[in-house]
C-alpha cells in the first residue's frame, strides 16, 4: 500500500494494516500547542476529529480524550508569553507564574476540550469474524 506520509487518513490505514486483529493503537496529536516543526506542522485535530479520523479508518474507538489538565496549557501559553519579554522584573513575573501554574498542573484534574493541550485515542483493530 502507498502511504502518503503527510495524509494522515493514510497513516492511520497503515496502522490498522500492520496491527493483527483485536489489536491496540494508542495516538495522540497537539491541539493547543505552539507551533512544533518536528519535522514541520501542517495541522490540528479537535477531539472529535481525532474520533472521526480513526472510526472512518476502520477502528473501534475504546476511549478519547484530553491528554493533560487545562494548567498544562495554561503553563504553555504562558511560558511563550513571558518569553517575548527580556526585561529583569518580567523575568521574576514570569518564574513567579510559571511555578504556580506548573505546581496547579502537576495536582488537578481539571480537563476541557476547549482548552486542550492534545488529545489521545485508544482504538482497537476489530476481530475478524
Amino acid at each position: 500500500m502507498k502511504t502518503d506520509e503527510n495524509n494522515p487518513a493514510d497513516i492511520v490505514k497503515e496502522f490498522l494494516r500492520v496491527l493483527k486483529p483485536g489489536g491496540h493503537c494508542i495516538a495522540s496529536v497537539p491541539f493547543l500547542q505552539p507551533e512544533h516543526k518536528c519535522p514541520t506542522d501542517f495541522q490540528r485535530y479537535t477531539h472529535d476529529g481525532l474520533v472521526h479520523l480513526f472510526k472512518t479508518n476502520g477502528f473501534e474507538v475504546v476511549e478519547s480524550g484530553c491528554l493533560f489538565n487545562v494548567y498544562h496549557t495554561l503553563h504553555w501559553i504562558l511560558a511563550e508569553y513571558f518569553g517575548l519579554f527580556k526585561s529583569k522584573p518580567m523575568l521574576f513575573v514570569k518564574w513567579f507564574v510559571l511555578i504556580l501554574v506548573g505546581k496547579l498542573a502537576k495536582t488537578s484534574q481539571l480537563k476541557s476540550d476547549i482548552i486542550s493541550t492534545a488529545f489521545q485515542v485508544l482504538a482497537k483493530k476489530p476481530p475478524i469474524t
